[in-house]
């Protein structure tokens, strides 16, 4: 029996469309919500805890699947937003209008239902708020800005759990080309990445970062369960780091933050 894959992309394409508009009607509702938080603390009819904690539930309503439906900027904003929201106590005057540019920009890309180019994608990903430090805080060691490029959604977890426990902030993406713009306009003080990637695998990043005047200075680490002797690693720049998964693995990314 033959099959008629005109009607399958037919299908596959209505099915895309329909997760589209269910996701940008949740999203509209969620921000929607945050808006009359804001704006129910703003009249003094919520506490700061209170609302607080609506906009986290919010937040977390907002995770999606921005990537699946070809719009990840919206994945990179979210993961943002609750880490920002994970890390706020009380609220304020900086707090509302940082919420508010979180909201924003999620608007812009639900109203206008495309993905920003990768070079804006990645100046609205480096110019979303953070936390500003206390004065005790300012003092200390700034957290350091990682860009982390893991295809699996597991292991890049589990990495940026580590990571943000060495107080590190984290942007991730799921391919060395979605990471590209971000790394050339961002310049992260780290960037690590799987050895084995599709399209374009860790080593072969590494190795255009090292070639590029604007982004030879950021060091670079890959991460691998292969020997550091493998062939894969032949021409490999001298100066990026390879951390192999097992037992030293923590030991081994402490140590590359700390050379960073």
């Amino acid at each position: 029996m033959a099959t008629n894959f005109g009607n399958l992309q037919t299908d596959g394409d209505r099915v895309l469309d329909m997760t589209r508009i269910e996701f940008f009607d949740e999203a509209r509702d969620c921000l929607e919500e945050i808006e009359n938080a804001l704006e129910q603390y703003e009249t003094t009819v919520s506490e700061a805890a209170e609302t607080l904690l609506s906009i986290r539930e919010q937040c977390r309503g907002l995770k999606s699947a921005g990537d699946e439906i070809g719009l990840p900027t919206i994945t990179r904003i979210v993961e943002r937003f609750n880490a920002y929201l994970a890390e706020t106590e009380s609220m304020g005057a900086n707090t509302v209008r940082d919420i508010e540019i979180y909201c924003q920009r999620l608007q812009d890309i639900v109203s206008s239902g495309i993905d920003p180019a990768p070079d804006d994608a990645a100046g609205i990903i480096s110019g979303l708020p953070k936390l500003r430090p206390t004065k005790a805080e300012a003092q200390a060691p700034r957290g350091k800005e990682v860009l982390l490029i893991m295809p699996s959604k597991t292991i890049g977890s589990i990495i940026e759990r580590a990571l943000n426990g060495h107080g590190c902030n984290v942007t991730r993406y799921s391919t060395a080309l979605e990471a590209m713009p971000f790394v050339a306009s961002a310049s992260p003080d780290l960037v690590i990445s799987a050895a084995v990637m599709d399209v374009m695998n860790g080593v072969g990043f590494a190795s255009a970062l090292a070639s590029m005047e604007t982004t030879a200075h950021i060091p670079v680490a890959v991460i691998t369960s292969l020997n550091k002797t493998s062939s894969e690693f032949n021409n490999f720049p001298a100066n990026v780091a390879i951390v192999q998964h097992g037992k030293n693995f923590n030991d081994d990314l402490a140590r590359i933050l700390e050379a960073s």
